[in-house]
């Protein structure tokens, strides 16, 4: 089987860029409504794959998805090694239809058209080879269109909907003195956009979610520092959650205590003396490292083989939030994924089970 690997695709995420506003042009005009970004890594290696192409030459937009999915049941084979092999050429043609406004983003987690149409005579002066992935893509939108909710049609493919769930922050809560609390609330299994002008906090939540992670700093800023004693993280994963708090210092590096506490319909804590779970930093870390299905980080051979980098809890930021500069950006995906000695690292974090996927919460900051 050849993976969805395109050499031309590979080399110009503009060519991505048509596929998807083609996808997702089609998409919107049987169903009325953009797609979940989470179809974006599942319809653009389809298209992009040649070795399907056959499955498609005896469909029509009228076929449909289960339709073409019973009569090429192979499609479904190896389908996770597929989208794995392309999810990078998939990131490229999203951050670049999104640079030059081609497509566009919205708080709801789904993709569309853009301010900026996407010219037609690129796609008519293709080869033929590239301008059939290019009708490979529409004709998945029409279907996906069709097909209903992304967790039906990825249960049409065979992917459990759990196997697509990540955790995702709910909450996060500052606890003020005399029983204060400020609480901030996330849309549960979508993107969330925070804007606003400079100086208004946004980083501060970015900071505070660091923090919560078992960073050894606090990067919290002075403001935060004199109003909030601590500060916790409601994380959420189906029915299961994970809250973790710490306090929070008036000044100098972060303290050791923190508080980790999981299991099922879990509420934050009106004040910071009622978290709970208290313990050190080191044991937290491994504590939400076990949740996240993050393993091994301390077993001798993998760090004896560094060279493929070390999954850790440290390095799940950059697939928690974008800021607005790596938003924009043509040439970086994630947060430090440009630093050599952090990428492998990412890399690594990336492969650990149930954390760090395109469809964990991403919180995204304009400044």
């Amino acid at each position: 089987m050849r993976l969805a690997y395109d050499l031309f695709a590979e080399s110009n995420p503009a060519f991505g860029t048509f596929g998807l506003v083609g996808f997702c042009q089609k998409y919107h005009a049987v169903s009325k409504r953009s797609p979940e970004l989470a179809l974006a890594y599942l319809a653009l290696p389809l298209a992009l794959s040649d070795d399907l192409e056959t499955s498609f030459e005896e469909t029509a937009a009228k076929t449909g998805l289960l339709s073409w999915l019973n009569r090429y049941p192979d499609v479904r084979l190896d389908l996770g090694a597929r989208l794995d092999a392309s999810k990078d050429i998939v990131s490229a043609a999203v951050r670049f239809g999104l640079s030059t406004k081609a497509l566009s983003f919205n708080s709801a987690g789904t993709i569309g058209l853009g301010t900026r149409k996407a010219p037609r005579a690129p796609i008519a002066d293709l080869p033929e080879k590239p301008k059939r992935a290019v009708k490979r893509a529409e004709r998945l939108g029409t279907w996906m269109g069709k097909a209903g909710s992304a967790g039906t049609i990825f249960s049409a493919f065979g992917v459990r909907s759990d196997a697509v769930s990540r955790w995702n922050i709910r909450e996060i809560a500052f606890f003020g003195v005399g029983g204060r609390r400020r609480t901030l609330e996330f849309d549960v299994g979508k993107v969330n956009v925070i804007t606003g002008a400079s100086g208004t906090g946004k980083s501060a939540i970015i900071d505070a979610i660091d923090y919560c992670l078992g960073s050894k700093d606090c990067n919290l800023p002075f403001f935060v520092r004199n109003h909030a004693e601590a500060v916790a993280v409601h994380w959420a994963l189906g029915e299961t959650d994970l809250i973790v708090g710490r306090k929070i210092p008036k000044a100098g590096s972060g303290t050791s205590l923190m508080y980790v506490r999981s299991g099922r319909n879990l509420t934050l804590p009106d004040t910071s003396e009622e978290l709970e779970g208290p313990t050190n930093r080191e044991t937290a870390r491994e504590l939400i490292e076990k949740a996240f299905g993050i393993q091994g980080t301390d077993d001798p051979a993998i760090a004896a083989k560094s060279e493929k980098g070390r999954a850790t809890i440290r390095d799940v930021p950059p697939y928690i939030f974008l800021s607005g500069d790596v938003i924009i950006s043509r040439t970086t995906l994630l947060h430090d994924l440009n630093r050599p000695e952090k990428a492998k690292d990412i890399k690594a974090t990336r492969r650990a089970r149930r954390c760090g996927s395109p469809r964990c919460s991403r919180l995204a900051r304009n400044s």
